[in-house]
Formats: C-alpha cells, structure tokens, sequence
C-alpha cells in the first residue's frame, strides 16, 4: 500500500468524469434545439446554473423564468432524463467499487443542477456509497471550502487524514480537501469535458494531488485490493 494511505477509513469519488464518463449538451441546446422551447428574452448564464448548483433556486423556475413553457416540471424531468442518458460507466467501475466496499466507507460528492441524482438513479449508484453529497443540497459547489467542511461536519468522529478524495478536478476535488487535510488523487478524465458552470482550475501547487492515475483500477493496485477482484 501507498504509504500517505494507511490511516484512510473514507473514500469519497467524484461522479463525473471519475466514476462516469459523461457527453453532457448544454442546458441550453437540449432546452432549444430538443425540446424546442423558446426563450423569453436573455439566455441562460453559467452564473444561473451555478444558483441552481448551490441549491439557490430550483432548476425548473429557473426554465419557466428564461422559457414559454407549460409544464416547466415536465420539462426539467424531460431534460435531467436526457442528460443521464449520455453517462456511462468507465471501464470496471462496479467491480472496483465493490471492492473498495469491503474495507472502505465510500462517499460521493458531486456538483449538480439535478443531473447527478438522475444519473445515480439510472445506473444503480446509491448501492455502493454510505453517503452522497449533491451540492444542490449542501448549498456549496466542490470548489468552496463550506462544501468540504460541511461534509466533514457529518463525520465527527474522523480525522481529515482519514479520508482520500478521488477526482478529476483540480479545483473541486483537489484544493480545498488538501488545504482542510485530506488525502487527495487526481484520475485523468478520459474525455476531458468539464461541466458548463465550473470554474477553470489554476495550474498552482495547491491544486497539486499526492497521487496520480489513469484508471480506476489503479485503486485496488496502490490499496492492496487486487487480489479481492
């Protein structure tokens, strides 16, 4: 085993780009060019999107504000149920969580304006975590310190050093787990795509991980799990 990994109790997994490889189409685009909805007036703005992320307002007012709509619910189920659609599992992910299950308490923390839940719900996610963190209900995105505290907050009897997180952004699964003392590993996202509203990370030493990998399966390697596959 990785040295820096010994004492971990707690493995918390990004969602996208980490345990599912994600196409997403702008909100908007599914919104006009699927759904043929037509705009009131301005478009729809990362900084909306952020709002719904924070759990600031619900994503259908947000439609009905920016859309002629009738059913504004209708239509945000219509466009969640697109969006999981294009997710997909990467490679070995189930058997790799199943492993990590038998020694492991295994979190998962993700930014969404609903997709996430969506996207756990049709692939049968919630099985393998003890608890999941959507920031549309903590009221933080990954990339503020509030989101990391408040859900080290939940686990009083912890220790920072007690957790690793799995990710692929630096800025949202890197920085502030470092920064308030957790373990952290950065997966490379195979395609690259990140979501309209994050924001950019900085190529800083903060934003640095202690550890590297390509695939998930490289977890069972560094932990010693292989042979559990």
């Amino acid at each position: 085993m990785v040295a820096f990994l010994e004492d971990v109790r707690y493995i918390v997994f990004d969602l996208n780009g980490t345990l599912v490889a994600e196409n997403y189409l702008r909100h908007d685009e599914i919104l006009e060019k699927t759904l043929k909805c037509r705009k009131r007036g301005r478009g729809l703005t990362a900084e909306d999107l952020r709002e719904v992320a924070k759990g600031r307002r619900p994503l259908s007012e947000l439609i009905a504000t920016l859309y002629e709509v009738d059913d504004p619910e209708t239509v945000t189920r219509r466009l969640l149920r697109i969006q999981a659609s294009r997710t997909f599992f990467r490679e070995r992910t189930p058997d790799v969580l199943k492993a990590l299950r038998q020694k492991y308490k295994l979190i998962l923390c993700s930014d969404t304006t609903g997709i996430s839940k969506a996207v756990v719900k049709r692939l049968g996610l919630s099985r393998y975590f003890d608890r999941i963190f959507y920031s549309c209900d903590v009221g933080y995105l990954k990339g503020e310190e509030e989101f990391w505290t408040s859900m080290l907050s939940s686990f009083p009897e912890a220790s920072p050093r007690e957790f690793v997180v799995v990710g692929d952004d630096a800025l949202g699964d890197i920085y502030y787990p470092r920064r308030l003392g957790m373990h952290t590993i950065q997966i490379e996202n195979p395609l690259r795509l990140a979501l309209e509203y994050r924001e950019k990370s900085a190529d800083s030493d903060e934003q640095k991980p202690e550890y590297y990998i390509k695939e998930l399966e490289e977890l069972l390697s560094i932990l010693d799990l292989q042979k559990r596959m």
